[in-house]
C-alpha cells in the first residue's frame, strides 16, 4: 500500500486578446485564478471542496458575466475598483463577506458603476464555507 500525499500542478496560459467564456469546475484542493487580464465575456466557477483565489482586477475592455457557485471550502474573489460592479450574494451554510462594495436594495455596487463604461455582473452562490469578496 502506498502512502503519502500527491501533488498536480498546472500552470495554465490563455490568450488575452480572444474573447473567452471560461467554465471552471473544480475539484479538491486549492485554486489560485488570475484571469483579470482576459478579455472575458462569461465564467462560471464551480467550487469542489477546499480554497480557492479568484482574481479578476485588470481593465477589461467589455461587460461580463461571473457566476461563482460555492462548494466546500473558503473562497476569497478580488474585483477591480475602477470598473461598475453590480452583485449579487447569498451564503448557503457560512458567511458571505463583502469589502469595498455597498448593499443597496438586493444588490452589492461600487460607486463607479453609474458611470463606468465597463461592468461586472457577480452573482455569488454560496455552498459550506466563507466566500470573500473584495473590490480594491
Amino acid at each position: 500500500m502506498h502512502g503519502g500525499s500527491y501533488v498536480y500542478k498546472w500552470n495554465l496560459r490563455l490568450n488575452d486578446s480572444i474573447p473567452l467564456d471560461l467554465l471552471a469546475d473544480l475539484g479538491a484542493g486549492e485554486a489560485d485564478l488570475n484571469l483579470g487580464t482576459l478579455n472575458l465575456r462569461s465564467l462560471q466557477v464551480n467550487m469542489g471542496v477546499g480554497e480557492i483565489r479568484l482574481d479578476l482586477r485588470g481593465k477589461p475592455k467589455r461587460d461580463y458575466t461571473v457566476e461563482i457557485n460555492g462548494g466546500v471550502g473558503h473562497a476569497r474573489v478580488y474585483l477591480p475598483n475602477d470598473v461598475g460592479i453590480l452583485a449579487t450574494a447569498a451564503g448557503g451554510i457560512g458567511d458571505v463577506s463583502v469589502r469595498g462594495l455597498e448593499k443597496r436594495g438586493g444588490l452589492w455596487i461600487n460607486p463607479a458603476h453609474e458611470n463606468a463604461p465597463v461592468t461586472i455582473h457577480l452573482d455569488i452562490k454560496g455552498g459550506i464555507g466563507a466566500i470573500e469578496v473584495i473590490a480594491e
